[in-house]
């Protein structure tokens, strides 16, 4: 069963390691999908097929680096 969260207009969060645009960087998720407006990311977690699903709204306010790294990566194929 997967746990869903939206990320909406200023809200951010900082996750502790490499930022996105350092050389050190390496996305973490295993789908972005550009959803025109909206992106879904899924992180899966083991092998139980429990996700974490993200929804992050594109919109004025929004974290720019947040929304630099959905639009880099959006489309791609699944990473897992």
């Amino acid at each position: 069963m997967p746990l869903f969260r939206a990320v909406q207009g200023k809200e951010t969060r900082r996750r502790d390691g490499a930022r996105f645009g350092s050389t050190d960087f390496r996305p973490h998720h295993d789908w972005l999908e550009d959803h025109g407006g909206w992106f879904e990311l899924i992180f899966t977690v083991g092998n139980s097929g429990f996700a974490f699903v993200l929804f992050v709204e594109a919109a004025d306010g929004a974290d720019p680096e947040l929304l630099a790294l959905c639009r880099t990566y959006a489309g791609e194929e699944s990473r897992g």
